[in-house]
């Protein structure tokens, strides 16, 4: 069974160049890895072969030790700050899925409030409301699920406010 690993490592006072990322690509060659690197943080996603969870996490870590040490680089003093690992078809299936999140408009806010836009408008500046993911040309745009969270909070009255006249 193919598996895939991610693991994240940091060294502090360690630059993390892209020659560090075509090394550590080089040695991992044979397994499909895929390297990212920041200043003093480094991340590598790449495949092993093992019939089990454990074996293939047993291998991954030998493996990335192994690459390590090839190029220079040994844990410690780098330390391993994120790991991660999936079955290959398991990967395959969540990159296939959409992981943007629904968002609404003004136009969608007042259909979800039941309200008019300019309404809809007015509430979304109130405090407490949810605050846009976006601001486009267009218009603020929110996440739909923060929407109706709020929504599932809000104590809605409706009517207008009543103005006491003077007396």
């Amino acid at each position: 069974m193919e598996w895939s690993v991610r693991i994240e490592i940091s060294c502090i006072g360690t630059a993390f160049t892209e020659e560090y990322a075509d090394q550590l690509i080089a040695a991992l060659e044979g397994h499909a890895p895929a390297v990212s690197c920041g200043p003093n943080e480094m991340s590598a996603r790449f495949s092993v072969e093992a019939d089990t969870v454990g074996r293939a996490s047993d291998a991954g870590l030998r493996l990335f030790r192994a690459a390590l040490k090839k190029i220079g680089l040994s844990v410690p003093p780098a330390r391993i700050v994120g790991y991660e690992m999936q079955a290959s078809d398991d990967l395959d299936r969540s990159l296939g899925e959409i992981n943007v999140p629904e968002l609404v408009g003004v136009a969608e806010l007042a259909q979800i409030l039941n309200v008019s836009k300019q309404r809809a408008s007015e509430l979304a500046r109130s405090p407490g409301f949810p605050k846009p993911f976006a601001l486009l040309a267009s218009g603020p745009v929110w996440k739909k699920g923060a929407v109706t969270r709020h929504m599932r909070a809000w104590e809605r009255r409706p009517g207008r406010k009543k103005v006491l006249a003077p007396a």
